[in-house]
This record gives C-alpha cells, structure tokens and sequence, in this order.
C-alpha cells in the first residue's frame, strides 16, 4: 500500500515541483487502490467527508501518480492542498522521510 508523508504546506517546494513535473492523471480507483482501501476510507473521513458527499463523487478533486524524491507515490489535490504518499515498496528507502 502506501505511506502518508504529507501535505504541500509542510513539504519541500523542490520535490513538490519535481513530482508535478513527473505526474500523471489517475482515477480515483486507482488512487484508492494504491494507498489502499482503509487509508483511503481514513483520509476521506479526515476530509469531512460523508455518506451525504464522497470523496470519489467530489469534482472538485484529482489524484496523480509520479515521484516522490525519486519513489513511486501518489498524490490528491484537494482544495489546492497536495497530499503525498509514497507507495510501499520505497517505504525501506531514506528518500521518502518528510523534510
């Protein structure tokens, strides 16, 4: 699955910039499905989401999959916020520690 290690007001802007230039467009399924289905449900309940709104029916967000400090991650952009995970198989690296 994935490691949470933050949102872009506690990140670095340099790896910030370097994913962007290295994301691509995902579906929420896909994001749900690489951090995995009880971190996801976490993180919507974070948001304030409910039964009433989703997170997946909310057009006002989008997900993208590129690179964290040179790791596979994931990110969500939400109300202009990203919100970084690194995907689990760089979790043994020194790389994906928040800065």
């Amino acid at each position: 699955m994935a490691i949470f290690i933050g949102r872009c007001d506690g990140l670095g802007a340099k790896d910030l910039d370097e994913f962007d230039d290295t994301s691509r467009d995902i579906s929420n399924g896909t994001f749900r499905r690489l951090i995995g289905g009880d971190e996801y449900l976490e993180f919507e309940m974070e948001l304030g989401y409910d039964r009433h709104l989703r997170l997946a029916n909310d057009w006002h967000v989008s997900y993208a999959r590129g690179l964290w400090k040179g790791k596979p991650a994931v990110c969500c952009f939400w109300s202009a916020y990203h919100h970084i995970w690194v995907l689990e198989e760089a979790r043994s690296h020194k790389e994906m520690e928040v800065v």
